[in-house]
């Protein structure tokens, strides 16, 4: 495994970080290595030793990026307010914040009484909030003879 920098340089050097909180590896360019580079101010301001830390999940974050950019991505963005504004109420109104059970299953069950409930609470309040708006209709036409 090698790093290159901005100019073209490479190193081998590395430090295993995978049993420290940061799982990855740490790679290191000497003062020799760095000693009259161009870019060395845009680098670093470390007057010996720059390192470079790529983290184990460094593919999947870049891959993620890539993702944020497609079409797809921007579409289900636009639709995400809907769907996190439904949970959000089942986290605050129907204990979805933390599960009173243990194990997949049973939370799974949990969720899925939860978004039931929040399910009926919302269709009560379209068939209520029709109702209200056929009863004033009726009642506006009535007025008027």
């Amino acid at each position: 495994m090698e790093v290159t920098c901005p100019n073209g340089i490479t190193t081998d050097r590395f430090r295993d970080r995978t049993k420290e909180r940061q799982k990855g590896y740490e790679f290191r360019f000497v003062k020799s290595q760095c000693h009259g580079c161009p870019l060395r101010s845009r680098c670093t301001t470390s007057k010996t030793i720059r390192n470079i830390f790529i983290s184990d999940y460094y593919f999947d974050y870049k891959r993620a990026r890539e993702h944020y950019q497609t079409v797809e991505y921007k579409i289900a963005s636009k639709n995400r307010w809907l769907i996190e504004r439904r949970h959000a109420d089942k986290v605050r109104n129907h204990g979805l914040r933390r599960s009173r059970y243990r194990g997949l299953e049973r939370t799974s069950i949990h969720a899925l009484i939860s978004s039931i409930a929040s399910n009926i609470k919302r269709m009560s309040r379209l068939i209520f909030e029709k109702d209200t708006h056929l009863h004033r209709d009726k009642s506006a036409l009535l007025d008027n003879f």
